[in-house]
Parts: structure tokens; sequence; C-alpha cells
């Protein structure tokens, strides 16, 4: 099962996996994170850890080069941090709500729209 799957299939179940100082750490509500997810996790752990950073600094990334450009400041950026530090998943979903409108990606590069 690939890394992103993984991250889906908890997803799904209402599990919010995160990369925190190295380690996968979890919010969820009471009794999402069952044993087999777990298990599941465990054994694709370096894996799913590598997903989760990925998804964290490609966050940081689109921030850094919208504060670059002057499209969004410093202050909106701090806010940004502050929600999306160690949790992959929800920087990446704060991107896609707020920030995707902003820009595109061609070629691996992120392009500011106007």
């Amino acid at each position: 099962m690939k890394p992103e799957q993984i991250i889906e299939m908890a997803k799904g179940r209402g599990v919010l996996l995160y990369a925190d100082g190295g380690t996968i750490k979890y919010k969820a509500p009471d009794g999402a994170m069952t044993p087999e997810l777990k298990t599941i996790i465990r054994e694709n752990k370096q894996a799913v850890l590598a997903e989760l950073e990925r998804a964290t600094d490609g966050a940081f990334l689109v921030l850094d080069s919208l504060l670059s450009a002057g499209r969004i400041t410093t202050m909106d950026r701090w806010r940004a941090e502050c929600r999306a530090v160690g949790i992959g998943e929800l920087a990446m979903w704060k991107i896609r709500v707020e920030v995707e409108p902003l820009v595109s990606f061609s070629d691996g590069k992120i392009v500011l729209r106007d």
C-alpha cells in the first residue's frame, strides 16, 4: 500500500496523521485509530513519515513563494504556519482552501496567478 493511500484511509476514518520530530502522531476521535490501522501505519512507518514531512515542506514552499511575491503578508504567513507546523495534512488542506486559488503548478514550479 502506498503512503498516500494509508494517509487517505486514516483520514477517511477521521484520523489526522502528522509528522512531529521524526515520528508519526495523530489526532482522532475515540475509537477511530483501530489496532488494524495502527499496524498498517507501523509497517509502513518510514514511507508514511516521509510523505507527511513532504506535505508540510510543500505547504511552506508555497507560502514562501506567495510571501516573496507580495501576495500574502507576513502576518498571513505566520497565521498559516501556526496552523500548519508539524501537521502536513492540515497544512495541505489550508493551502488548497485558502492559497491554491492564487497559484498554479507548472513543470514542478509554483506559478503565481494574476
